[in-house]
C-alpha cells in the first residue's frame, strides 16, 4: 500500500503502484520487472507511458494464481552454424546481382 502526503494532516493510501514501486514490491529490479511484465502482458492501469499496477494483481501474479506466468518462457535462441575446415573450403558464395564469387 502506498501512502501519499498532501499536507501534514492529509495522507491518502493507494493500492496503485508505479513501475519502480511495483518492481520493489515484487522484489526484482526495474529492468527485470519491465521485461517480465511486458513479455506476459501483465494487466495494468494508465497508459503505456504511465503504467500503474494494483497490489492485488501483483500478489496474484507472484503467487501464480493469475493466468499470466511470473516467469515467462525463455526466448528461442538462434544457433550459429559452424562449418568444418573441409566444408569451408567447399563453400562458395555467389552474389546474385554482380555474379562475384566469394570463397
Amino acid at each position: 500500500m502506498r501512502e501519499v502526503r498532501f499536507s501534514k494532516d492529509r495522507i491518502v493510501k493507494s493500492p496503485w503502484l508505479r513501475i519502480n514501486e511495483a518492481a520493489a514490491y515484487c522484489g526484482i529490479s526495474r529492468t527485470m520487472f519491465d521485461a517480465r511484465s511486458l513479455a506476459v502482458d501483465l494487466p495494468h492501469g494508465g497508459d503505456n507511458h504511465t503504467r500503474i499496477y494494483h497490489v492485488k494483481v501483483l500478489d496474484r501474479w507472484i503467487e501464480g494464481t493469475l493466468e499470466v506466468p511470473f516467469f515467462p518462457p525463455p526466448a528461442k535462441r538462434r544457433r550459429r552454424i559452424r562449418l568444418t575446415a573441409k566444408e569451408e573450403e567447399k563453400t562458395v558464395l555467389v552474389n546474385p546481382v554482380t555474379g562475384k564469387i566469394y570463397r
